[in-house]
């Protein structure tokens, strides 16, 4: 069975496959498909693209935690990852959903994704401020380590557009690298990672606190349900009792893991 299925970025209208072209009957737009991958117009900067052709992938390099911040009482017929990479995230996701959705703003990462050979994924290139996706479609979407990498004043856009296109109930779980992970990183003394030898990621343009990660995310109507910080989360996972204060850790979160629901009329 064919599980491909692609949408007009503009007009959400589904897409005709003929040959190596998508096509929309409704605006007459055309779009290419290039090695199984769905391209769509949109502006790459020049450093992402560098970082990707530089990347040394490792097929077993997964987010193996990531599913127990999934409730496991849900079913995912369709499922977004948003800002997918090389797929580490999709890897720990992929059997919980019929159907993979994989878009980057970058070509080269996909090529990378699909090395992965997971046989439910359709990977697209397009821009996250204009998802190729009608209203309502989404089950579950996930963008892990993604939002540090969107300017702030695009973020808005991008959260917008994932509020759109959530059922009234799915679930967005969203995951940053924060603002004390970017002191740390210009430092060089990131955990797990040798001192001093790992330079800056020069893709990381918006390092925020969780405090203003929570606000952009309210701001787009996506209501925050369950919140988790690390390396707090670990220590309370283990300790039951043990509490940190919220100044605590709004200043020394390295990352915020937030589930959200979309607050729909």
């Amino acid at each position: 069975m064919d599980i491909k299925k692609y949408f007009c970025p503009e007009c959400k209208k589904e897409l005709k496959q003929d040959n190596n072209k998508i096509i929309c009957f409704n605006c007459q737009n055309e779009y290419k498909i290039t090695n199984g991958i769905a391209v769509y117009g949109k502006d790459i900067s020049e450093t992402m693209e560098k970082y990707w052709e530089n990347y040394d992938f490792k097929a077993d390099l997964i987010e193996n935690c990531l599913e127990e911040f999934i409730p496991k009482n849900k079913k995912y017929k369709n499922i977004l990852d948003l800002g997918c990479g090389d797929g580490r995230g999709t890897v720990a996701i992929s059997h919980l959903g019929a159907k993979i959705f994989c878009l980057d703003t970058s070509f080269n990462p996909l090529k990378i994704l699909k090395l992965r050979n997971l046989p439910n994924i359709i990977p697209i290139n397009g821009d996250g401020k204009k998802l190729p996706f009608p209203d309502n479609y989404f089950d579950l979407i996930i963008s892990i380590s993604t939002v540090e990498h969107i300017n702030y004043k695009d973020l808005s856009y991008v959260f917008d557009e994932v509020c759109r296109v959530l059922k009234k109930d799915g679930l967005f779980l969203v995951r940053n690298d924060a603002w004390f992970y970017g002191v740390l990183e210009k430092l060089r003394i990131l955990p797990g990672k040798k001192k001093f030898t790992t330079k800056p990621d020069l893709t990381h343009i918006n390092m925020m606190t969780p405090w203003k990660f929570k606000k952009a995310l309210k701001n787009s109507n996506l209501k925050i349900i369950q919140e988790d910080y690390f390396p707090f989360y670990r220590y309370q996972k283990n300790i039951k009792r043990l509490f940190f204060p919220k100044f605590l850790v709004s200043i020394f979160a390295t990352h915020a893991n937030l589930i959200c629901k979309p607050i729909k009329k």
